[in-house]
């Protein structure tokens, strides 16, 4: 089995462009396995997934460096289900993957797993989010970080038409393998499967303190919220309040899903940004509307938390509304179950320093 592990920040479009993946291998006759990764619970990645009929494991409570021996499981069990290819999605926060899951990954599964170089997906406007000052040094040291260890460095959001950073990228990773993709219109997207790069990322150099810091900059929110109208109301009016509400927060990536009735979600990645929506069955009329929240945002938890609840008060406005499950936090700082300075690789010539 196949195993594609797919890094970059949050926002960065992974969650969709794992589904346009997933749908382009089932075409060619592969069946496809995803392992999600949160440091919560209730996570909109997964119910997004699962409502493409795809087979999905979601591994909470930490990142795949620190639940290493769940992801490892999840592998197995998917090979096991007849999966040849898995695709494997790290928390947006996460980095020094090389090292922490891939090496790891080869030195115990090696004769089973085809391990796949590391991809690490890069949305342009976020990259000149940082560079410009939006977030602290500490994050843009953790961004760069996740740049530097890419063996593909895949742009994405095509479609909308970034800004050409290409050579910002190979500043951070000289010798980089870089695709431009559109997860939304497909472009792109063979070539990425088919991306051969020259040379593999060394393991990183990583100021896990700084690491850490950054890490815990971020406040992280996950619930499920449950709507009741006294008139039928659709879940698109709810999202267009409730992200607009929020739109002038230090943004990283705020997303919703309806879950009952399911499908559709809406997403917004940066500060003044432009709401995304897929539309699903978002326009369904419904009394009662079951939702997911995820949100992350340069805010200690309680600002996060507190904004949270009066966006969804106000975006719900008359009708009456209860939060099932919430739970607001900070990452706390990354101890990886495993950390190969050597890069040990199924790809090239065994093991690289």
């Amino acid at each position: 089995m196949r195993v594609q592990v797919i890094g970059g920040f949050l926002g960065a479009g992974k969650t969709t462009a794992i589904r346009a993946l997933a749908r382009m291998l089932r075409e060619r006759g592969e069946q496809v396995a995803v392992v999600t990764n949160d440091q919560g619970q209730v996570l909109v990645d997964t119910a997004l997934c699962a409502n493409d009929d795809l087979d999905v494991t979601e591994i909470p409570g930490g990142c795949f460096c620190c639940r290493y021996d769940s992801l490892e499981q999840a592998l197995v069990e998917a090979e096991w289900t007849g999966a040849t290819v898995a695709l494997a999605e790290a928390v947006g926060s996460c980095t020094d993957l090389v090292a922490t899951v891939l090496s790891p990954l080869v030195g115990r599964r090696g004769a089973k797993l085809d391990v796949a170089p590391l991809s690490v997906l890069v949305d342009g406007s976020r990259f000149e989010d940082l560079d410009g000052g939006a977030f602290s040094d500490d994050i843009k040291y953790l961004y760069e970080k996740q740049i530097e260890e890419a063996d593909v460095v895949v742009l994405t959001k095509l479609d909308q038409a970034p800004p050409d950073i290409s050579n910002r990228i190979r500043s951070i990773r000289p010798g980089a393998t870089i695709v431009r993709v559109s997860a939304v219109t497909g472009q792109g997207m063979s070539d990425w499967l088919a991306a051969t790069p020259q040379a593999l990322a060394v393991p990183l150099d990583v100021d896990y303190v700084r690491y850490a810091r950054a890490e815990a900059e971020l406040g992280w929110a996950n619930g499920r919220v449950r709507v009741r109208a006294s008139c039928p109301l659709a879940a698109r009016a709810i999202f267009e309040r409730f992200l607009g509400e929020l739109a002038t927060l230090p943004v990283t990536h705020i997303k919703l899903t309806a879950i009952d009735p399911p499908g559709g979600s809406a997403s917004l990645v940066r500060r003044g940004g432009k709401a995304f929506f897929e539309a699903g069955r978002l326009e369904v009329a419904r009394t009662e509307i079951v939702l997911l929240v995820n949100a992350r945002a340069a805010l200690p938890p309680p600002e996060l938390e507190k904004s949270l609840r009066h966006a969804m008060a106000i975006s719900t406005g008359e009708f009456s509304h209860e939060w099932e499950a919430f739970a607001c936090f900070s990452p706390s700082a990354p101890v990886p179950t495993h950390r190969h300075l050597m890069r040990c690789s199924t790809y090239g010539d065994g093991c690289c320093p």
